[in-house]
């Protein structure tokens, strides 16, 4: 292993660089297929959208502010959703996953800070936050109501 892999000065720097290619490929998306879409007024609906890119990026050490100018212009949700579930619950579920082998799941205090970074950005771009351990069908019940009747 390269003695720069062990560098906490390479982590932020690499983070970046994956932010600035993760915003690439949104401005892209967007400028590509979801422009079109807007003025043909087609409803979108996402999973996730730029937020997990702000929350994982940030996460793995790429500065907040930097994420903040990336994304200051991006079209943002008319309605948007953070189906909130703690720490706990997080590493339990991916427990089950193929991919729970990623050091993310296996440590609850870097789950605790993406959960935290997650909980900032639904205050700051006024999600409607429900609770991610209600069972689908209550969940589905609440966005349809809730995009009837935004921000009630």
């Amino acid at each position: 292993m390269h003695k720069l892999e062990h560098s906490l000065s390479s982590r932020p720097f690499d983070a970046t660089v994956a932010a600035i290619q993760g915003y690439h490929d949104h401005l892209s998306l967007y400028q590509n297929v979801l422009r079109a879409l807007f003025k043909e007024g087609k409803i979108i609906i996402f999973d996730r959208y730029f937020y997990d890119e702000f929350a994982f990026k940030h996460l793995y050490g790429c500065p907040r502010f930097i994420l903040k100018m990336l994304y200051a212009n991006v079209q943002v949700a008319d309605v948007p959703f953070y189906i909130r579930i703690s720490p706990q619950v997080c590493q339990m579920r991916n427990r089950a996953r193929p991919e729970e082998t990623a050091v993310i799941y296996q440590d609850i205090k870097r789950i605790t800070c993406l959960a935290n970074t997650f909980d900032d950005i639904a205050v700051q771009n006024r999600m409607i936050v429900l609770n991610g351990t209600d069972d689908m069908e209550k969940l589905s019940e609440q966005i349809v109501l809730r995009i009837g009747n935004p921000r009630t």
